[in-house]
């Protein structure tokens, strides 16, 4: 998550109350984008998507690596240098190395060269979707249809995930890596609640929505 280089203050809209969001953080001047979900993009509150969620992507790496209980005895950060001093900006790459000469490589492929070109590599693609709060940018196609406004929504949001996903197939087939990459598709608690609304109506089908995208199944 990348920050803006804010300069115009902005007044507090009521009845926010910004000295109490700030909290111990050093006081500087309101805007809208240092605060909701985009303050995570300034070092006064945050380090940026990485800081944010980063933990999220390591974890399932680390445990398929057995490096549980465990950390790294070196990291090396590659970014533009000095850092902006309030917003995160561009990152390239986090190489971190383990006791036993294990080296995990995070990569953003915002800023600067590429390390991984060629190398073996574990895509984490941590999408909230298909878990609840439902999220899509429109009903698609299913606006017309005879649900109600929760199974419109959850097809939408199947099928804004199936195009996704999608595209990062594509992105492999075109990098010439499809034919070497194994998929792993987990999910946790809103399949079964999807499930337990099919069952009530007496009808069940492994295909929670048939998607038009190509790449559904």
């Amino acid at each position: 998550m990348t920050a803006r280089n804010v300069t115009k203050p902005q007044p507090v809209p009521e009845p926010f109350d910004y000295d109490l969001w700030l909290g111990p953080a050093p006081v500087k001047p309101y805007h809208p984008h240092r605060t909701h979900g985009s303050f995570r993009g300034y070092w006064d509150y945050d380090g940026g998507g990485l800081a944010d969620m980063g933990q999220h992507y390591l974890d399932p790496v680390q445990y398929l690596l057995d490096k549980d209980g465990t950390s790294p005895v070196e990291i090396e950060a590659y970014a533009p240098w000095p850092p902006h001093p309030d917003a995160v900006r561009m990152w390239g790459r986090v190489k971190m190395t383990y006791a036993d000469g294990c080296c995990i490589i995070l990569e953003s492929g915002e800023w600067g060269e590429r390390e991984t070109e060629g190398q073996p590599l574990f895509l984490y693609y941590a999408t909230q979707l298909p878990h609840g709060p439902l999220i899509a940018r429109d009903l698609r196609s299913y606006g017309d249809k005879p649900w109600d406004l929760k199974h419109k929504e959850w097809a939408a949001m199947v099928q804004t995930m199936d195009e996704s996903f999608g595209a990062i197939v594509d992105e492999l087939e075109r990098e010439g890596l499809l034919e070497n990459t194994i998929f792993f598709f987990a999910v946790i608690s809103a399949v079964d609640e999807f499930y337990s609304m099919a069952k009530r109506k007496g009808s069940h089908s492994n295909s929670i929505v048939k998607s038009p995208s190509p790449h559904s199944g």
